[in-house]
């Protein structure tokens, strides 16, 4: 089964990496606008009356949640990423605090190396807050990957028990 996984995990790292490298090759401009274009579908479907405000008042609520939705997409992407990658290093049996290490320090590598890429890329700036918090991100991930093999080892070890 493993030889089976391995590929199909590595195809869906290498996604997400090329995802994030993908966002991250996108000039300021463009990607403010990916960004502002989430945060304005997530207003008028959560804010009542969004849509009859007068446009200063829009402008305010788009300005207001931008950065927090553009710092969520690093998290999330990232806590995927770490998913994938400690899945990964788990099929090839290494042991749990190795994965947890090996995939935190990949995705702090992976992370400054897109920080510096957008140093290169019209209007963006590489951050090391950014660094941080897609470790962060990666940190999770190895933690949620974690807790539901766990979890899934306490539900099998339940079944064979009780048949």
């Amino acid at each position: 089964m493993k030889f089976f996984l391995k590929p199909v995990v590595w195809l869906m790292v290498l996604a997400v990496s090329a995802a994030i490298f993908g966002f991250s090759s996108q000039p300021a401009e463009q990607s403010s606008e990916v960004s502002r274009g989430i945060v304005v579908k997530v207003l008028e479907k959560s804010v009542s009356g969004y849509n009859d405000m007068p446009k200063a008042e829009k402008t305010n609520l788009i300005k207001k949640y931008h950065n927090f939705v553009r710092k969520l997409a690093h998290y999330s992407l990232y806590t995927l990423w770490g998913i994938l990658t400690s899945c990964l290093f788990q099929l090839y049996n290494i042991k749990r605090y190795r994965q947890i290490i090996l995939t935190v320090a990949a995705g702090f590598i992976f992370a400054g190396s897109d920080e510096i890429h957008q140093l290169f890329v019209p209007g963006r700036s590489g951050q090391f807050t950014d660094v941080l918090l897609d470790t962060i991100g990666v940190l999770t991930g190895c933690f949620i990957n974690a807790l539901v093999v766990y979890m899934l080892g306490r539900r099998l070890k339940f079944i064979k028990k009780n048949n």
